[in-house]
């Protein structure tokens, strides 16, 4: 899998990339879930199952850890603040901020692969924005009464809770990348294919006991991800245990988001590109009233002033 170093792309970058994607030559999917469900084994599985079938495949994980946001998100993951003193808008701020960020590298990679040789390329997303039914879970559900749970859990409150989620990811993304936002906004929203894997505990053990959330906020979680599946038709849950309680293989992970994706298939196999840079260099970050979005003590629990600026 190859890495490579990233610099700011030119307009003609950015162009070719939104040319590509008018002619759909350009996918995309997102593999959500709790911590140690499987996300990041299920993207190179399936990355390599796209790649056999015809694809040029563009991975990228978040958070990602290169960027500024990144880096604090990772600071403040770290126990440094307490994540449950933080709302559930703060939280998605952030991880959308994180996102959006990398939009600059995804045009780049997808040009990169698509110039090589000239095969449609697919976009893998491990975690986007759904992702942050987690955060929601550990701000409305943990350490509530049975009554404010089973209103978290209502279709109002999930519905209203993703429509949040998709619209801080396009007021970020519209913020940073002012020209041709729109090709981004379907990738992260309902509109992309989004498969959840959800059995990151099984018979009460904990499968990830180095995740940053705690039990009980995975156990919740895992609530609020079946409960928005009735909801959200594009977002699929699918346990990666059978009844014996025996774990799919790799193989069998991949052929199942596989079919979810249903690409079509083509007679020659397409490279793989894992969006991984050791040195980002790009302006700093502000919104579009001049407020610089790096502090980290609006982070911590002040209040991200940018994000009171969205209608």
């Amino acid at each position: 899998m190859e890495t490579f170093t990233w610099t700011q792309p030119s307009q003609l970058v950015t162009e070719k990339f939104h040319s590509l994607f008018q002619q759909s030559q350009v996918h995309s999917a997102i593999v959500c879930g709790l911590d140690g469900s499987g996300k990041q084994s299920a993207v190179k599985a399936l990355s390599e199952l796209l790649a056999i079938n015809g694809y040029n495949v563009v991975t990228i994980s978040y958070p990602y850890d290169y960027s500024k946001s990144g880096q604090l998100l990772r600071k403040l993951l770290s126990t440094q603040f307490d994540w449950l003193d933080f709302s559930f808008e703060e939280r998605i701020a952030l991880y959308a901020l994180n996102r959006a960020e990398t939009i600059s590298l995804l045009h780049q990679s997808v040009v990169m692969l698509n110039e090589r040789n000239q095969l449609p390329v697919y976009i893998l997303f491990d975690r986007g924005p759904t992702s942050s039914l987690v955060t929601y879970a550990a701000v409305e559900i943990v350490d509530k009464t049975n009554i404010e749970i089973e209103k978290a859990l209502s279709q109002e409150s999930i519905v209203t809770a993703l429509q949040k989620m998709y619209q801080t990811d396009a007021y970020f993304i519209s913020q940073l990348h002012l020209e041709n936002t729109s090709v981004f906004v379907p990738m992260l929203s309902s509109q992309s294919t989004m498969s959840a894997l959800i059995d990151a505990i099984q018979n009460g053990e904990r499968l990830n006991k180095e995740s940053y959330e705690t039990t009980e906020v995975q156990e919740a979680a895992r609530e609020v991800y079946m409960a928005a599946a009735r909801y959200e038709p594009k977002l699929h849950l699918f346990s990666q245990y059978r009844e014996d309680n025996s774990r799919l293989s790799k193989t069998e992970v991949a052929e199942y988001l596989f079919e979810q994706i249903n690409p079509a298939v083509a007679t020659r196999s397409g490279e793989i590109l894992e969006v991984k840079v050791s040195f980002m260099l790009y302006p700093e970050l502000i919104d579009s009233n001049g407020i610089a979005a790096v502090s980290e003590i609006q982070a911590a629990g002040k209040g991200l002033t940018f994000l009171h600026r969205m209608e």
